[in-house]
């Protein structure tokens, strides 16, 4: 059973049950068109739906087929399936393998009359079918763009074939029979919103944005908690059944570091960058992640050479971190909405026993029902392009800068409360406090000192760290800069 959300009563539920119905009457929300191939071409050349009887046989079982700008034949065999290229020849075999009909492609002899077979149950598999190749719509290019609706389009007279194909969340009408009072998705935002219900409608509205426009806004929203607060289960086992796991990508450190740009941003509707770390993100790498978030389209270096790719951005974007910074945003340029989770994911009272095996499958099961919810839901479009104004961002604060920066910032400051998690190590706690008041550092300490700091990241070797450091302050990690004393060295804080 799910929990009881705050703040909201019978009449807000009745609410949304009302509004969706009317919108469901209304077909407000149009539903995405696949396989619309022989559509396209019946508009365009304007045959009627009895006249094109091979083609109605290829549409009615789902495949498709046309040509391309190269003249190379293109079909898929499923809604689904991948895109083929054939010659003219084998797809005869293709069609005769796959409904037993005796299919060919050629040109059209215009000094002869066009003949099509009136085709009937009897003689269904004994004529000979044949498509002319001006039957077909010529593709211009595949393009991903999920905002057009179809499959295949028309723009400024020419065919373009969208690779985007919705999951059937996005696309079902189901009957309407969803109690959102029951639903344990609900129940596990309103744990994310910390039981607070403006921050749970905003993270519902910005969610319920994406779903039904399927148009990013340009706030991303940051999650921090640790692995026991549950903040990895809004992308993993909602986001990505809801919007198709091929379009949503986690990026973490590595990812980053590889520089495979257009890899990662191309043809996605979600991204999720998680525990990112300082180490990972240069200034390239930070404003490439600005530019993602914030506009619709990037460019992006091809190759380690001059030249360019341009790449739309569609996808929303999520962080997810145990740190306390988020070294990809710039408070200066982005937009971004955070909310810190303070508590255990545990606390989700779930319908059978307590555990997250138990949670997993409940929102598994809520997934149906809660895509109605979302389609029902009154999405607020300047809310979702607005920055939640009492949001936890000024735990962040403080790690705006670079950590590297913050660090030497403590120890030129000689920061002793900045060294606070130093104290669970009482030995070299009382290193650091004999050294700042000999106004010094141990340069062999640095290391600990910093791996006490910040726990999360990778740096772990002496020699790493200084050339760090050196980056932003060479002068007080310079060999000039050190005094030795019992055969240990120091960096003099003047």
């Amino acid at each position: 059973m799910a929990i009881k959300i705050d703040g909201i009563e019978t009449k807000y539920y009745n609410d949304i049950n009302y509004n969706f119905k009317y919108e469901l009457e209304n077909k407000i929300h149009p539903i995405f068109k696949l396989n619309n191939w022989i559509d396209k071409y019946r508009l365009n050349k304007g045959f009627g739906i009895n006249m094109m009887d091979i083609l109605n046989i290829i549409h009615d079982k789902n495949c498709a087929i046309w040509f391309n700008i190269n003249g190379d034949i293109c079909y898929r065999i499923s809604i689904d399936g991948d895109t083929i290229i054939s010659s003219w020849k084998k797809i005869g075999f293709v069609f005769h393998n796959l409904f037993g009909l005796d299919v060919e492609i050629k040109r059209y002899d215009y000094s002869e009359a066009r003949e099509y077979t009136l085709i009937t149950p009897q003689n269904k598999y004994k004529v000979k079918y044949t498509i002319y190749i001006d039957d077909l719509i010529m593709v211009q290019k595949d393009i991903f763009d999920p905002t057009k609706k179809e499959e295949f389009y028309i723009e400024n007279d020419l065919f373009f074939k969208n690779t985007f194909k919705p999951t059937t969340f996005l696309t079902e009408r189901g009957i309407y029979n969803y109690h959102p009072e029951n639903s344990i998705i609900l129940s596990y935002i309103y744990h994310l919103s910390n039981h607070n219900r403006k921050r749970f409608d905003y993270i519902v509205n910005w969610l319920a944005n994406m779903f039904n426009n399927l148009t990013k806004s340009n706030i991303a929203l940051i999650l921090i908690g640790n692995k026991e607060s549950g903040v990895d289960i809004l992308f993993n086992d909602i986001i990505k059944p809801l919007f198709g796991f091929q379009y949503c990508i986690e990026i973490d450190d590595n990812d980053l570091e590889s520089k495979h740009f257009d890899k990662l941003f191309k043809d996605k509707l979600f991204y999720n960058f998680n525990d990112i770390s300082y180490d990972s993100v240069d200034n390239k790498t930070k404003n490439i992640c600005k530019d993602v978030i914030e506009d619709s389209i990037i460019f992006l270096e091809q190759n380690h050479k001059e030249t360019y790719q341009k790449v739309d951005i569609f996808a929303q974007t999520l962080i997810t971190t145990s740190k306390p910074y988020i070294p990809i945003i710039d408070t200066n340029r982005v937009n971004y909405t955070i909310f810190n989770i303070k508590e255990d994911i545990k606390e989700i009272p779930i319908q059978k026993e307590d555990d997250k095996k138990s949670l997993y499958q409940n929102i598994k099961n809520d997934l149906d029902n809660f895509a109605l919810f979302l389609k029902s839901f009154k999405v607020n479009i300047n809310l979702a392009n607005e920055p939640f104004k009492e949001d936890d961002k000024d735990i962040i604060l403080d790690y705006d800068k670079n950590i590297y920066e913050i660090f030497i910032e403590a120890i030129k400051t000689k920061d002793k409360e900045f060294f606070t998690k130093i104290q669970e190590d009482k030995k070299l706690y009382k290193d650091l406090i004999y050294d700042f008041d000999r106004n010094r550092i141990k340069r062999s300490n640095l290391i600990k000192y910093f791996c006490l700091v910040y726990p999360e990241e990778s740096t772990n070797h002496t020699r790493t760290l200084l050339k760090k450091l050196r980056e932003i302050d060479q002068s007080f990690f310079d060999q000039k800069n050190i005094s030795s004393s019992n055969s240990e060295q120091f960096f003099k804080i003047l």
